[in-house]
Protein backbone atom coordinates (compact mmCIF):
# COMPACT_ATOMS: atom_id res chain seq x y z
CA UNK A 1 0.00 0.00 0.00
CA UNK A 2 1.17 3.52 -1.36
CA UNK A 3 -0.56 5.90 0.94
CA UNK A 4 0.18 9.39 1.80
CA UNK A 5 -1.02 10.71 5.54
CA UNK A 6 0.54 13.79 5.59
CA UNK A 7 -2.52 15.30 3.92
CA UNK A 8 -5.78 14.68 5.72
CA UNK A 9 -8.18 14.11 2.10
CA UNK A 10 -5.49 11.37 1.21
CA UNK A 11 -5.40 10.05 4.74
CA UNK A 12 -9.35 8.89 4.26
CA UNK A 13 -8.62 7.67 0.30
CA UNK A 14 -5.69 5.13 1.82
CA UNK A 15 -8.22 4.39 4.82
CA UNK A 16 -10.82 3.82 1.90
CA UNK A 17 -8.52 1.93 0.28
CA UNK A 18 -7.70 -0.24 2.59
CA UNK A 19 -11.10 -0.49 4.09
CA UNK A 20 -12.29 -1.39 0.62
CA UNK A 21 -9.32 -4.50 0.08
CA UNK A 22 -11.21 -5.61 3.48
CA UNK A 23 -14.85 -6.19 2.17
CA UNK A 24 -13.66 -7.13 -1.45
CA UNK A 25 -10.41 -9.69 -0.72
CA UNK A 26 -10.88 -10.83 2.79
CA UNK A 27 -8.12 -13.32 1.99
CA UNK A 28 -5.65 -10.34 1.19
CA UNK A 29 -2.75 -9.77 3.24
CA UNK A 30 -1.28 -6.16 3.59
CA UNK A 31 1.92 -7.12 3.96
CA UNK A 32 4.15 -3.47 3.54
CA UNK A 33 2.86 0.40 4.24
CA UNK A 34 4.69 3.36 3.05
CA UNK A 35 4.17 6.65 1.98
CA UNK A 36 5.03 7.63 -1.42
CA UNK A 37 3.08 11.32 -3.82
CA UNK A 38 4.98 10.98 -6.49
CA UNK A 39 7.41 8.58 -8.95
CA UNK A 40 10.86 8.82 -7.28
CA UNK A 41 9.44 8.19 -3.88
CA UNK A 42 6.86 5.30 -5.32
CA UNK A 43 10.03 3.76 -7.59
CA UNK A 44 11.86 3.64 -4.32
CA UNK A 45 9.33 2.25 -1.54
CA UNK A 46 8.41 -0.29 -4.27
CA UNK A 47 12.08 -1.66 -4.60
CA UNK A 48 11.94 -1.93 -0.92
CA UNK A 49 8.73 -3.74 -0.66
CA UNK A 50 9.52 -6.25 -3.80
CA UNK A 51 13.33 -6.92 -1.79
CA UNK A 52 11.25 -7.56 1.33
CA UNK A 53 8.26 -9.57 -0.60
CA UNK A 54 9.38 -11.11 -3.68
CA UNK A 55 5.94 -12.63 -3.67
CA UNK A 56 3.89 -9.72 -3.81
CA UNK A 57 1.30 -9.01 -6.61
CA UNK A 58 -0.61 -6.01 -6.07
CA UNK A 59 -0.09 -2.83 -4.85
CA UNK A 60 -2.28 0.18 -4.02
CA UNK A 61 -1.79 3.90 -4.37
CA UNK A 62 -3.38 6.58 -3.43
CA UNK A 63 -2.28 8.59 -6.30
CA UNK A 64 -0.37 8.62 -9.36
CA UNK A 65 2.42 9.61 -8.88
CA UNK A 66 3.06 6.63 -6.59
CA UNK A 67 1.64 4.28 -9.11
CA UNK A 68 3.54 5.54 -11.74
CA UNK A 69 6.98 5.23 -9.60
CA UNK A 70 5.69 1.34 -8.55
CA UNK A 71 5.27 0.49 -12.33
CA UNK A 72 8.53 1.20 -13.01
CA UNK A 73 10.02 -0.49 -9.96
CA UNK A 74 7.99 -3.77 -10.94
CA UNK A 75 9.48 -3.63 -14.03
CA UNK A 76 13.31 -2.78 -13.00
CA UNK A 77 12.96 -5.59 -10.64
CA UNK A 78 11.66 -7.90 -13.49
CA UNK A 79 8.67 -8.49 -11.80
CA UNK A 80 6.02 -7.30 -14.33
CA UNK A 81 3.62 -10.42 -15.32
CA UNK A 82 0.18 -11.25 -15.89
CA UNK A 83 -0.86 -11.87 -12.57
CA UNK A 84 1.10 -8.90 -11.33
CA UNK A 85 -1.58 -5.69 -10.81
CA UNK A 86 -1.11 -2.40 -9.60
CA UNK A 87 -4.18 0.12 -8.78
CA UNK A 88 -4.45 3.90 -7.81
CA UNK A 89 -6.57 7.02 -7.84
CA UNK A 90 -5.81 9.84 -10.65
CA UNK A 91 -5.82 8.38 -14.56
CA UNK A 92 -2.92 10.48 -15.17
CA UNK A 93 -1.24 10.71 -18.71
CA UNK A 94 1.38 8.12 -17.90
CA UNK A 95 -0.79 6.25 -15.71
CA UNK A 96 -2.74 5.42 -18.57
CA UNK A 97 0.16 5.20 -21.39
CA UNK A 98 0.97 2.04 -18.55
CA UNK A 99 -2.11 0.44 -19.23
CA UNK A 100 -1.97 1.13 -22.74
CA UNK A 101 1.51 -0.62 -22.93
CA UNK A 102 0.29 -3.80 -20.87
CA UNK A 103 2.46 -3.04 -18.20
CA UNK A 104 1.52 -3.09 -14.34
CA UNK A 105 -1.19 -0.13 -13.61
CA UNK A 106 -4.26 -2.18 -14.18
CA UNK A 107 -6.71 0.43 -12.95
CA UNK A 108 -7.02 3.98 -11.73
CA UNK A 109 -10.22 5.85 -11.10
CA UNK A 110 -10.61 9.52 -12.64
CA UNK A 111 -12.09 11.94 -10.21
CA UNK A 112 -14.90 13.73 -12.38
CA UNK A 113 -12.35 13.54 -15.31
CA UNK A 114 -8.75 14.65 -16.92
CA UNK A 115 -8.04 18.32 -16.00
CA UNK A 116 -10.08 19.77 -18.89
CA UNK A 117 -13.00 18.49 -17.81
CA UNK A 118 -12.51 18.93 -13.96
CA UNK A 119 -11.77 22.73 -15.00
CA UNK A 120 -14.81 23.05 -17.28
CA UNK A 121 -17.00 21.90 -14.20
CA UNK A 122 -14.93 24.73 -11.63
CA UNK A 123 -15.75 27.17 -14.10
CA UNK A 124 -19.38 26.67 -14.36
CA UNK A 125 -19.66 27.04 -10.44
CA UNK A 126 -18.17 29.61 -10.59
CA UNK A 127 -20.44 31.40 -13.20
CA UNK A 128 -23.05 30.32 -10.95
CA UNK A 129 -21.66 32.10 -8.11
CA UNK A 130 -20.83 35.56 -10.18
CA UNK A 131 -24.34 35.28 -11.00
CA UNK A 132 -25.71 35.42 -7.42
CA UNK A 133 -27.15 31.89 -7.84
CA UNK A 134 -26.66 29.22 -4.99
CA UNK A 135 -23.91 26.80 -5.44
CA UNK A 136 -23.65 23.22 -2.94
CA UNK A 137 -21.53 23.80 0.12
CA UNK A 138 -20.54 19.65 -0.72
CA UNK A 139 -19.56 18.62 -3.74
CA UNK A 140 -19.56 14.94 -5.00
CA UNK A 141 -17.24 13.97 -8.04
CA UNK A 142 -18.13 11.45 -10.76
CA UNK A 143 -15.50 8.00 -10.33
CA UNK A 144 -14.50 6.49 -13.31
CA UNK A 145 -12.43 3.29 -12.79
CA UNK A 146 -10.15 3.18 -15.91
CA UNK A 147 -8.91 -0.02 -17.22
CA UNK A 148 -7.37 -1.59 -20.30
CA UNK A 149 -11.01 -2.20 -21.81
CA UNK A 150 -12.35 1.84 -22.04
CA UNK A 151 -8.44 3.51 -21.63
CA UNK A 152 -8.90 4.77 -25.02
CA UNK A 153 -11.50 7.01 -24.31
CA UNK A 154 -9.83 8.50 -21.57
CA UNK A 155 -6.35 8.81 -22.92
CA UNK A 156 -7.39 10.04 -26.16
CA UNK A 157 -10.77 12.58 -25.60
CA UNK A 158 -9.13 13.92 -22.35
CA UNK A 159 -12.22 14.15 -20.75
Amino acid sequence: MLNYPQIEILLARGNGIVDGLKENAPGAEIVAESSAINPVEGINKTETFLQAHPDMKVICAIGGGGAVGANEGVKAAGKLSKDFGIFAVDGTDQELEAMVNDEAIRMSVLNTGKPPKMAEVIYGYLEKMMAGEEVPHIVYREMIPVTKENVDKYIQSNN
